[in-house]
């Protein structure tokens, strides 16, 4: 049954604002690292699948000779958390946004659900089984920090008194050790209001927390110092000045702080006197991925977006220790015994609501790509969402593991170097299984040379067409083959005042100069780039590089670019500013681009050749087959994957491929938003009613939402992707790379305009001459 039909009350709530809150950095014992962003969900009983993986292994000279991860992906969908920005209860709703914290051999995530009207913080416990249990709650209290404390964790919170003390926070510290069942018990609890009132912490402000020893360490951003209670007297004992910005902070043994900078020195404060001293510096300049950091007393562990690295305090060496990782996002929080080689590792995914939980020891553990059949996937750069969907599929698929690799990690850090090698291994029937081409300068060239599989028959095997968005399906057709299929898609819209639109007769240069003319209105807005505008006028040449043609793009930009690439932030269009290319990734952009530029706009295709199309643009990219793979069905069953129904439903910043995710964000848009909570006393749901925040008013400071997308902006929307097309696919990026190169010494006056287009066309006519 679903949450909806089980409610008996609706809240409403037209106001709730979206704030930007940092991610803050929890961490004591001996490391911890904060989780910051979360996502709205709803508050109730444990649940979500799990799945296990093995995260490869690597050495490192810090107390481990090896360390392997037990990966666990939890959903906390079924757990419900009720979410929001820290709202206190009954006035905009129990939405507080989510953290989470690796301590000892558990995952804690805490978050705020409503509970008889009132606010209560609430922390799940996740082990090794995977399943989120409800560990302790607090009903009232708001959580202003915690930290891995001993084999615990301290769990310092706020509430608001009552009466005339409204106004006045009171604050605890409880300090909290798993018990029978699973469950926290308090070993400890302290009074710290009369201490603590005066900074006015909030979990805004403080960016690291320690309890050990009988002490409180608290990292004040707000404040820019460093507060030290001592819990028998409930006073301040000491508070340190800090202008360095901490990432980082670990108790370093008898009285003193680690803390870990931004600039990667590592301090030692004495907690007596708050004197320091430098114990390392730089530690981490060439880590890749420096997300989430903690501080042990032989190394600094730093974890990213693919990988875990520890570097030596003393000596500054980075060792790898994990050399494979299914995705560990930029919110996480870890934590290392050095001497057992034990630890924990976690970070939340705010759009899939998925906590990744890494469950480190010195033990190995199963591989789960053993038996299985590897394939490969490569490409200078794969974002993050990719990734995450490798790691979705090597969870489901028991005969298929998708191995990643980038090119700008390797040798080839150069993307033109690490190309080029490409291209020879493609030409010499090598290379990975999957390829990332659609984006790349060669994708014409792979298809007229045979490099890249036709995908069609596949398609008219396993997918029937009419499921699917036709313009998004046939994206990357050509001469009858499809060579490369994308999981969601945004459009690409040239964005025009309806008088300059009345006024353009095609999208030529003339005719946009004329435009701008008669309508006596800058098409483009003051201060762009130089650069950006001659890109715009070399994608719409549509392969025609004669010299008129370069020349007068080359004039076009000059014109009206501008060196200084500064772009006003102003989405007035009138008589001031005219136009630019906008992104519609979610039906919700249509009215948030409307209220931004107002009721005058015209939203244009803008493609020569193809005036009345929009730019189909994919996200993360479109995924081609290599010809000579000789695992082409594994191939295929990973884009079958993207594309299936599980995977399209679940899409949330991009127009999802198949008809009926399509339809259902499109009806789901033109709904009030609305978050079902769990009373779990009651065993009831309640409604809570919010707005969509439009995140171009939101970048000009203005907060106002909206209930619904109307179904006439739900029509406008259907009608351009309707008419979308990818214009890549017959791009010349290898001719527009030359014109790049070339073009600046006429804009910085070093060579005249008959010089470099002397040299443009000489380079051209051998380019295009070699390619014939």
């Amino acid at each position: 049954m679903r949450c909806a039909e089980m409610k008996r009350n609706k809240i409403k709530n037209n106001k709730i604002r979206k704030l930007l809150i940092p991610g803050i950095l929890l961490l004591a014992g001996l490391l911890l690292a904060g989780c910051g962003k979360g996502q709205d969900t709803e508050n109730g009983n444990p649940g979500g699948e799990t799945s296990e993986q093995q995260a490869g292994t690597g050495k490192q000279e810090s107390g481990q000779e090896t360390l392997y991860a037990q990966y666990r992906s939890v959903s906390m969908d079924n757990v419900r958390l009720a979410v929001n920005e820290g709202v206190l209860a009954g006035t905009f709703g129990q939405l507080i946004k989510m953290e989470c914290l690796a301590a000892g051999d558990s995952i804690y995530v805490t978050g705020s659900r409503l509970n008889q009207g009132e606010m209560e913080t609430v922390i799940y416990r996740i082990g090794k089984e995977g399943e989120p249990f409800l560990a302790a709650s607090y009903p009232g209290e708001r959580m202003v920090a915690w930290c891995v404390s001993g084999n615990g964790i301290s769990f310092l919170g706020a509430y608001a008194g009552s009466g005339e003390e409204n106004a006045a926070r009171q604050y605890i510290l409880r300090s909290l050790l798993p018990g029978e069942g699973g469950r926290l018990e308090e070993t400890d609890t302290w009074s710290l209001t009369e201490a603590l009132q005066p900074k006015e912490l909030s979990r805004f402000y403080v960016k690291g927390m320690i309890a050990e020893d009988g002490r409180l360490v608290l990292l004040d951003e707000k404040n820019d110092n460093m507060i030290v209670v001592e819990l028998s007297s409930g006073e301040v004992s000491l508070s340190v000045p800090m202008a360095e910005y901490p990432v980082a902070a670990a108790y370093g043994g008898e009285d003193e702080a680690l803390v870990l900078t931004m600039d990667g020195t590592l301090y030692a404060y004495s907690l007596l006197t708050g004197s320091r001293e430098i114990r390392g510096e730089k530690l981490f300049e060439q880590i890749r991925g420096r997300d989430h950091y903690s501080i042990g007393q032989k190394a600094v562990y730093v974890g990213g977006s693919r990988s875990l690295y520890a570097v030596n305090i003393s000596g500054r060496q980075e060792k790898q220790l994990l050399d494979y990782d299914p995705g560990m996002g930029a919110d996480g929080s870890i934590w290392v015994d050095e001497a057992s080689g034990a630890g924990t590792a976690v970070s939340w995914d705010e759009e899939s609501r998925q906590v990744s939980c890494y469950f480190l020891s010195a033990e190995p553990v199963p591989d789960a790509r053993e038996g299985r059949e590897l394939l490969t996937l490569e490409s200078y750069w794969v974002e993050d969402e990719l990734r995450a969907a490798a790691a979705d599929f090597n969870q489901s698929n028991s005969r298929y593991w998708v191995e990643i690799t980038e090119g700008r990690e390797g040798t080839d850090a150069d993307a033109s170097d690490y190309s080029a090698r490409l291209d020879v291994r493609l030409m010499a029937k090598q290379g990975p299984d999957l390829l990332l081409l659609s984006d790349t300068f060669g994708f014409s060239d792979y298809i007229r040379q045979g490099i890249v599989e036709d995908l069609s028959a596949y398609i008219q095997r396993d997918l029937d067409p009419q499921d699917y968005v036709q313009a998004a399906l046939n994206a990357y057709e050509k001469d009858g083959g499809i060579y490369a299929l994308g999981s969601g898609f945004a459009l690409s819209v040239l964005l025009m005042d309806d008088e300059a639109a009345a006024h353009l007769e095609d999208f030529s240069l003339q005719s946009i100069s004329r435009a701008m003319d008669e309508a006596e209105i800058p098409m483009f807005s003051a201060g762009r780039a130089r650069e950006n505008l001659l890109a715009y006028c070399l994608v719409n040449l549509n392969g025609d590089f004669s010299e008129e043609k370069v020349r007068e793009c080359i004039l076009f930009a000059e014109e009206y670019g501008d060196d200084s690439g500064y772009r006003s932030e102003e989405c007035e269009i009138g008589k001031e500013v005219m136009s630019g290319v906008d992104s519609i990734s979610t039906p919700l952009d249509i009215p948030d681009i409307q209220a931004c530029y107002g009721e005058r706009i015209t939203m244009l295709g803008g493609i020569m050749g193809h005036e009345n199309d929009f730019s189909l643009v994919f996200k993360p990219t479109a995924l081609s087959i290599n010809a000579s793979s000789e695992n082409k069905e594994g191939a295929w069953e990973f884009i079958k994957f993207m594309l299936g129904k599980e995977y399209q439903f679940a899409l949330k910043d991009r127009l999802p491929v198949r008809k009926d995710a399509f339809e259902a964000m499109l009806e789901s848009y033109q709904q009030p938003k609305t978050f079902d909570i769990y009373i779990e006393d009651l065993d009831e749901i309640v409604t809570v009613t919010d707005q969509y925040n439009l995140k171009r008013l939101d970048r000009m400071g203005i907060r106002d939402g909206i209930d619904a997308v109307t179904p006439e902006q739900t029509q406008l929307l259907r009608e351009m992707v309707e008419k979308g097309v990818a214009d890549d696919i017959d791009r010349e990026f290898g001719a527009e790379k030359i014109i790049y190169e070339e073009v600046p010494a006429y804009y910085e006056g070093t060579r005249s305009l008959d010089q470099v287009m002397e040299i443009i066309m000489n380079r051209l006519n051998l380019y295009l001459q070699e390619r014939k």
